[in-house]
């Protein structure tokens, strides 16, 4: 079996102190719960089950950096950065994820948000998951 997990964040986020990046554990429920699932899995009868989560890794960082941070990601924590820009973070997940899906998907129409922008952020930053 392969699994392959895919959401905005991934388990970790980078942050950078000092001129280097380190890793922190992401938080919230998604994580926590995908987390303890995987974690589950070792020592079960699908202990040779592979995954690989693909996620923001929640640092905008420079082209020479990528790199490194796929290379780390992958080594250690089987997971596959999409890396995404500031402004389209913030158009993508702060607008239309937070203004628009989620006042409809939780019953407050009358509070979304229809923009344009958002939503062309919104088809970018999922083209590039896809990529």
């Amino acid at each position: 079996m392969r699994l392959l997990v895919v959401s905005n964040r991934l388990p970790i986020t980078a942050v950078e102190r000092e001129g280097h990046l380190q890793f922190e554990k992401s938080v919230g429920g998604l994580v926590s719960g995908l987390s303890a699932y995987l974690d589950s899995l070792k020592g079960s009868s699908m202990a040779d089950a592979e995954h690989i989560w693909v996620g923001w890794p929640g640092i905008t960082v420079g082209r020479r950096e990528k790199e490194k941070l796929r290379r780390d990601l992958l080594t250690r924590l089987q997971a596959h950065p999409v890396f995404i820009s500031e402004k389209d973070m913030g158009s993508f997940y702060l607008g239309f994820c937070n203004r628009t899906i989620w006042p409809l998907f939780h019953y407050f129409p009358d509070r979304a948000t229809f923009d344009g922008d958002y939503w062309k952020s919104y088809v970018r930053v999922n083209e590039r998951f896809r990529d």
